[in-house]
Order: structure tokens, then sequence, then C-alpha cells
């Protein structure tokens, strides 16, 4: 199975099901390039479902930057600490150097 249909099954693994062991089974698989290009909120699934070690991988061995916002205008930092997985925050903050002071990005709310 190549491309977009495995690219699918994993998604799935990472929103759908939330099936850790199937997602780093499936992410072996894919081509850091085309994943990082084509399916770019996988860090923020991957932080959402409390994933520490998937979401190190994302970070190292696939280039995802923790410092963008990726998902409905929250940082990653955000999405770890508002979901409770500290180990990963403490991550994004220690190893990554992500700013515990930055704030979630929404246009247009006040203005």
């Amino acid at each position: 199975m190549e491309g977009k249909g495995l690219r699918n099954k994993c998604r799935s693994a990472f929103i759908g099901i939330g099936d850790h062991k199937e997602a780093v089974r499936l992410l072996l698989l894919l081509d850091p390039d085309v994943l990082h290009r084509d399916e770019r909120y996988m860090l923020h699934y991957s932080i959402s479902n409390g994933w520490l070690d998937v979401t190190k991988d994302l970070v190292t061995k696939y280039h995802f930057n923790p410092h963008t916002y990726y998902y409905k205008d929250e940082s990653c930092l955000y999405t770890a600490a508002k979901s409770n997985h500290v180990d990963i925050v403490e991550y994004l903050i220690k190893e990554c150097g992500c700013d515990p002071m930055m704030t979630t990005k929404v246009i247009g709310l006040y203005g």
C-alpha cells in the first residue's frame, strides 16, 4: 500500500480510532517529506492523544515544528496543556524551547 491510501490509514489511526500501535507502525512506512507536506495536523493529533514517543518522532524525524500553530490556531504547547499531558508539556518547553508565555492565535476576536 502506498501514497494516499497509506496516509489515510495513518490519519485514521491518529484521529479516528486513536490506535497508538497502528499509528506507530504506519508512521514508519511513510516518507517523512510527504507526511510533513500532506498531513500537517499529525503533530496536533499526536499531542492530543498524549503520545510522547510519537510526538518526539514527528519533531525529530519528520521535521514538524512545535513552534508553529497547527490546529484551530492553537499552539502545540497549548494543546498539550489543555489536554493535561504534562510529559509532552515538559518536552515541548525543555527540549524544543517552546515559550510557555505564548498565547493562542485568534484572528479578529477583538477587532
